[in-house]
């Protein structure tokens, strides 16, 4: 699963030990259960502060509006479905989930997305505008590119990602 794998790359007890670094990232030790199960975005902001790496053990919901300023990161590991509410019209950070990433229904205001998601499974994305005339003229979900979360994410996210050299 995407969240065993991310896991393994996270993880390496001889290294990483539960703290809280100067950046606000909380690292994990491979004896570290995960702190959420079942969680929201107004857990995670008020437990945590909004910032770090989040594993959740089971589904999040998107319920409020996030905002990442330039400098910080967020990364949420989901082992289930990641749902955003159509009351959310913002929301910032690295989003993986193991099942679906879905924000459906209807809203008076356009979803931004900035940074990355990856689902598992399926992204579903069938957010409409309540007056539908508005479909026509403008997407109700728009993905921004957050290429800062690179130079802000934490050193030990990149040990098992690319090593590799010409000769």
């Amino acid at each position: 699963s995407v969240l065993e794998t991310l896991s393994l790359i996270l993880i390496s007890p001889l290294t990483i030990t539960i703290k809280n670094s100067p950046t606000g990232i909380l690292l994990l030790t491979s004896t570290t259960k995960f702190p959420f199960t079942n969680t929201t975005m107004s857990d995670i902001e008020s437990d945590v502060g909004g910032r770090g790496i989040v594993f959740v053990n089971g589904n999040l919901v998107v319920d409020v509006n996030n905002n990442i300023p330039v400098g910080e990161f967020l990364m949420v590991i989901v082992s289930g479905d990641i749902s955003i509410n159509e009351s959310v019209s913002n929301t910032e950070g690295v989003f993986v989930s193991d099942g679906s990433v879905i924000a459906g229904g209807e809203s008076d205001n356009q979803l931004t997305i900035e940074g990355v998601v990856m689902a598992g499974v399926d992204a579903i994305f069938t957010r409409s505008y309540v007056d539908h005339v508005n479909n026509n003229t403008s997407p109700a979900v728009i993905f921004s590119y957050r290429p800062d979360f690179i130079f802000t994410m934490p050193s030990e996210l990149f040990g098992g990602l690319i090593e590799w050299r010409e000769d």
